[in-house]
């Protein structure tokens, strides 16, 4: 395969004479007001493990969707969804894909309006989610000198999921992470003002920092690496490697943004009162990359998260 999945979405904004850049939710203006719209799918076959109840799947599939939402701090208020279900299924698996798509968006306080349901070979749940207000941060709003926050611990969902796949025990909060994720949306809409940039993590961790670093025409540098608790021990039991667990897993929906020195004390007031686990985790500096620097020791951290294509 000679193309990515960055390759595809810039032959789609082409021709649809939009720009090459992107990020994680679009504007849209209807009068005079900002709107801001999302798109997200969910497929049995790439995203749901075995041991995921259709409801739980179903309800990823909007808190997934929304976590873009969370990190440009706006709350979606509207939705619609497109269901694709095989002839195979039962009425009480509709049932309980309904019923997890209400469990989100009554967690959310966004009212599903309509959309389509079709048969397909494969179980499929496409998410639209809508807005009002104009998107937050950018990706590419990095500053030199800011600093780098990520607004939790990272690794349990890469340890969960490699637990439910093989069948393994281990801390009930890594496989939760899998199963029931959150999104920290109080925070993101009450702190993106104090954001310079923001990108949602459910790419993985490297992914998230690169992009956020190319765009912004700047490199960061981490120099906390927000490693779960557990996590270090499990990757030795387990005979992974703790920062591809760490940096590559994806599916962990937290908020990774950078911020003014000046700000850091408001963020974290705002962390406080709003039950984040806020973590700075490095800087931003001249150059390209990602780096950490510990120890006296420097590595590069290269982009190796989740790609469609």
């Amino acid at each position: 395969m000679t193309y990515n999945e960055r390759d595809i979405i810039r032959i789609f904004r082409g021709d649809f004479g939009i720009g090459s850049a992107w990020d994680d939710v679009e504007r849209i203006r209807i009068g005079d007001t900002d709107m801001a719209v999302n798109i997200d799918t969910l497929v049995r076959g790439t995203d749901v493990p075995e041991s995921m109840s259709l409801r739980e799947a179903a309800r990823k599939s909007v808190i997934a969707c929304a976590s873009d939402f969370a990190a440009k701090g706006v709350r979606p208020l509207w939705g619609l969804v497109s269901v694709g279900m095989p002839s195979t299924y039962k009425m009480s698996d509709f049932k309980d894909v309904s019923g997890g798509l209400a469990d989100a968006s009554m967690e959310l306080g966004c009212h599903i309006v309509g959309g389509d349901t079709k048969q397909c070979a494969e179980m499929s749940i496409t998410v639209c989610l809508l807005g009002k207000g104009r998107p937050g941060p950018l990706r590419s709003g990095a500053h030199i000198h800011d600093a780098v926050f990520v607004s939790g611990p990272f690794g349990m969902a890469g340890a969960g999921l490699y637990m439910l796949l093989n069948d393994m025990d281990g801390p009930a909060t890594y496989a939760q992470s899998v199963l029931r994720p959150t999104i920290p949306l109080e925070f993101g809409m009450r702190s993106a003002d104090y954001m310079t940039s923001s990108m949602d993590s459910s790419d993985g961790l490297s992914t998230t920092l690169n992009e956020m670093a190319a765009q912004s025409g700047t490199s960061i540098i981490v120099t906390d690496e927000p490693i779960a608790d557990g996590i270090k021990r499990f990757a030795v039991k387990s005979g992974l490697s703790m920062r591809d667990i760490v940096y590559n897993s994806g599916e962990e929906y937290e908020i990774v943004f950078t911020a003014q020195k000046r700000d850091i004390p408001k963020l974290y007031s705002i962390a406080s009162e709003t039950g984040t686990p806020l973590t700075q985790i490095g800087f931003v500096r001249e150059g390209s990359g990602v780096y950490i620097e510990k120890d006296g020791q420097t590595h590069h951290i290269r982009d190796k998260g989740w790609q469609s294509f």
